[in-house]
């Protein structure tokens, strides 16, 4: 591969990435306060479930392991209803988390995608235009979340199902590196579909469809973002099994500074993934020669 193709590729991926901290320097205050108000709690929700259902999963996980290997005395049905019981608790905790974690994130992405958009034509984000974004927004986002739910479970189910095939163990491998890479894949176009949501008010598979329309002639620089950002995701939630499995304590100075590390991390992911994700939307129109969307003009035109 020539060094001009080279320089083609990973031209707009440098672009995206450079606007993208720009962006984030230029307005500290806004996008500290979206942080603080959204970001913030919404990892604190996280990482806080992920410790409270970990004894739960790791019960489970053992009392599943004995059955079919313990000795014939043992009560299998009695297993059985620890387990059930278990996984119902499970099911309540993560509950309790979701809706507030739901709402947090559905506000987190209006606010940031918003705010990284009004600051990459010019504009200075406030408060009236983000409390305008918001209430314009979120139900067309709320809607394109639910789709954007539909095809992650979809395209996760249909991996594990390729992966349980007796006949394919000998191509597991291969397809589990397909099966990642399908998986970046869909997270660059359903993340570029809830910026299309937000800022031309289009929902469910329809933004979707937008998003992918408008990635033609930067899907690598799409892909690659997805895939810097499930690398993220994936770093972050590696140092948290790290901290869950005991290897560290999470009560002492080093834990503790671990696990703030933990959050300051995800914070950060989350916020640039959002103002990085802007951009790639904003420089697609510029690509197609399309003005920018309705959303974003109606809040600049907010006093």
């Amino acid at each position: 591969m020539s060094d001009s193709i080279l320089r083609s590729l990973f031209q707009p991926v440098k672009t995206i990435l450079y606007d993208s901290f720009r962006i984030l320097c230029k307005n500290p205050i806004s996008f500290i306060s979206i942080t603080t108000l959204t970001i913030l709690p919404l990892s604190l929700l996280h990482i806080s479930l992920a410790f409270a259902s970990q004894p739960l999963e790791a019960q489970i996980s053992y009392k599943a392991s004995i059955i079919g290997v313990g000795p014939i005395a043992i009560d299998l049905r009695h297993v059985y209803d620890e387990i059930r019981s278990d996984a119902l608790s499970l099911v309540r905790l993560k509950a309790v988390y979701f809706l507030p974690s739901y709402v947090l994130s559905l506000l987190a992405a209006i606010t940031a995608v918003s705010s990284a958009a009004l600051s990459y034509n010019g504009n200075r984000p406030s408060r009236e235009t983000v409390l305008t974004a918001i209430r314009m927004t979120w139900p067309t986002l709320f809607v394109t979340s639910i789709c954007v739910y539909v095809l992650t479970c979809s395209c996760s189910f249909l991996t594990r199902a390729i992966l349980g095939l007796g006949w394919l163990a000998s191509l597991r491998q291969v397809v589990a590196v397909l099966g990642a890479g399908l998986e970046v894949f869909v997270t660059a176009v359903s993340s570029l579909g809830m910026v299309v949501s937000i800022l031309e008010e289009r929902s469910g598979f329809e933004a979707l469809m937008v998003g992918w329309g408008l990635m033609e002639g930067r899907r690598f620089s799409g892909v690659v973002l997805g895939g810097l950002v499930v690398l993220s995701s994936g770093g972050i939630g590696w140092g948290l099994r790290f901290l869950m499995d005991g290897k560290m304590d999470s009560g002492d100075l080093v834990g503790l500074l671990w696990k703030g590390t933990l959050i300051g991390l995800f914070c950060l992911v989350v916020l640039w993934s959002f103002v990085a994700t802007t951009v790639l939307y904003c420089e697609c129109r510029k690509l197609h020669g399309i003005r920018t969307g309705s959303s974003v003009e109606l809040v600049e035109d907010t006093p």
